[in-house]
This record gives structure tokens, sequence and C-alpha cells, in this order.
């Protein structure tokens, strides 16, 4: 928040493609590939270390001040990053010694008097104050569940129980509280960045705020159409037919259960159709097979008016992929001919 606006901006990322290797053929392994998702470089980033202990700070400080830490993972390849911190001043802190409204700046976890992890939350637990109670209409608190993975040992570690970053704790009365519970953090795993809580926070007072989003300086130039990547081409492609499909699949169904068939039309009928459909490589090639199928001399099982419900059909598609959608037609009509007792209606 700067000059009463918050200002919200969002981190730069990037997606490589990589390949694992296979090292006896010294190329790349079969059904390797993977993406990788990271974060562009040259953008700033900023933490703080809060202790009570000023010889501490002073130590942690000329241990991190202009100094270049490899982090992250491919840190002998490409990735891993090479951050470097400097120290950007210090400030005192000072927090209410009365308040009503609590935001959990980070993740909370909680352990009941047997320890284990509970959702059974009290104020005591959240105020260090016994009189204190939670008014659960005005609260809104988000538990979640999951398993951190230790990349140092190489495995999961147990489950835990937590109360989500962002949850909002009212209580129904202002209470006393003691400043060490915002500075030292509440609840479990307080070292690994749980227990943050910001005690009666000004944007939770305020009805309305400016809101303004910024992009970072390193916003790279837009790329033009004909330079876009083509794994993004390829994959908008992929999106856009995947659509299309959908869209296909939707009308089918409703023409199944919009329009009714002769009986004299068989299951073996809608083959020679799927197979007309299957076997076309272009438009012009299906209509002409569809041609043969509807001549004069089977009439007598193909209608005229069942011939023009098809066409009509196909004219609708003419433009979204007409082969896949008689195909589909088709092949949805022999399947439910063939097993008409296992369906109760013609949807599929």
């Amino acid at each position: 928040m700067e000059n009463g606006k918050i200002i919200i901006q969002k981190p730069l990322y990037g997606i490589r493609m990589k390949s694992s290797r296979n090292k006896e053929r010294r190329a790349s392994r079969k059904s390797g590939m993977y993406l990788y998702r990271y974060l562009q470089e040259n953008q700033p980033f900023v933490f703080e270390i809060v202790s009570e202990n000023d010889a501490l700070l002073q130590k942690i400080k000329d241990i991190l001040h202009n100094r270049t830490f490899f982090i992250g993972k491919s840190k002998s390849s490409e990735f891993g990053g090479a951050p470097e911190i400097t120290f950007q001043g210090e400030e005192g802190m000072t927090f209410p010694c009365q308040i009503q409204t609590l935001y959990a700046e980070s993740r909370l976890s909680f352990l009941n008097e047997y320890g284990d992890f509970t959702t059974s939350l009290t104020a005591e637990m959240l105020t260090g104050n016994p009189k204190a109670r939670i008014d659960w209409e005005k609260s809104r608190i988000v538990f979640r569940s999951y398993m951190p993975y230790n990349q140092h040992r190489k495995n999961w570690d147990a489950e835990r129980l937590i109360v989500e970053k962002g949850s909002v704790i009212v209580l129904k009365e202002p209470v006393n509280v003691k400043p060490e519970i915002f500075l030292k953090g509440i609840g479990a795993y307080i070292t690994e960045g749980f227990g943050r809580i910001l005690p009666d926070p000004d944007f939770l007072k305020n009805n309305r705020y400016e809101y303004e989003k910024i992009s970072a300086d390193t916003e790279p130039t837009p790329v033009k159409p004909q330079e876009t990547p083509e794994l993004i081409l390829t994959l908008q492609k992929r999106n856009k037919l995947t659509q299309q499909i959908i869209e296909i699949q939707d009308k089918v169904d409703n023409f199944i259960n919009n329009n009714t068939f002769s009986p004299k039309i068989t299951a073996s009928q809608w083959s020679r159709i799927y197979i007309a459909a299957k076997t076309s490589n272009n438009l012009d090639e299906l209509k002409q097979k569809l041609e043969e199928i509807f001549k004069p001399k089977h009439r007598e099982i193909w209608s005229k008016s069942e011939i023009n419900q098809l066409k009509k059909f196909l004219s609708e598609h003419e433009n979204k992929n007409p082969l896949y959608a008689l195909k589909l037609l088709a092949k949805k009509m022999r399947d439910y001919l063939k097993n008409k007792e296992n369906f109760k209606t013609k949807s599929l």
C-alpha cells in the first residue's frame, strides 16, 4: 500500500520446454519432454526479518548484505537463479494493545492438547487472552490440508491441516493482547514462515480503496503474431479444436433428440455413412459418396425427408469440421441401434 492506494504487481513468468537425456544413445529420451515454468530475471522481490535481538539481526545482515546465492532447481544448467541480496533499511515495529480483527498474513497451523492438528480454533490460540471469543458469523476462515515435500530428504512429510493465508478472524469484543504475540508469531511451524497475523489491518476497516495494477520494468515487448513460438501456436490450435469438438458433440446430441428416422434404417446403413465420412479427404468427396448411398434405388430405405435432414445437418457444419460431425452422428446412431435395449433414450 502506497499513499492510500493498493499497488498490485504480478511477477513475470516464462515457460521453457525441456527434454530428459538418454545416456546410452546420447540423445533426447523418448516420452521425456516436460515444461519448466520459471520466474524471469531482473525482477525485484522484498522480504523482511523480524527479531527483538539486535545483535542477531546484525549477524544476519553481515551474512546476507551484498551477497549472491544460488537457489531453486537446475542450478547447474539454465536455471537456479543468482539473486543478489542488499540491505534496504530497518524500522521499529509497533502493535496495538487492544484488537478485534486478525488477518492471516501467512498460513497458520495449530495443535491441540494431544499434539494433533485441529480445526477447533479458540480465540486464546490466536490472542493469548483466555477471555477472547470468536465471532464465527463475521469471520471467514479457510482450512486446507496438504503434504509438504522435503527436497533434501527426497520424501514427503506428514500431512498438515492449516488455516489458509487471507483468512479473517473477528472477535466478539476488543481484547488486550501482548505485542509478543504478533512479533513472534502464533501456532506451529513459525520457523517455516507460518503464524504471521496482522492486527486490525486498515484495509479491513475502509470500504473503498483505489487500486492500480503495474507491470515490472522488465516486461518484454508483446510478441508479434508471426513471432509467436511454435509451442504456443500449437496449444492455441489444439484448444480451438477442442472447443469446436465440444460444440459439435452438443449439436449432434440435439439433432438425435429432435429428429426421428424410419426403422428401415438399420445399424449397417449408418455404418455405410460412418465409413464414407471416415474415408473422405474433403467435403466434396463425402458428398459424392453420400449421393451413391442415397441413390433412388435405395429410396425404400432412405426417404426424401430423411435425406434432407442429413443434408441440412451437414450444411450447418460446413465451416466447422463437417467430416467429424457426420462421422460422430453416424457412429452414435449405429451404436444406439446395436444396443437399443441398453439405452433409455436416444441421447448418448
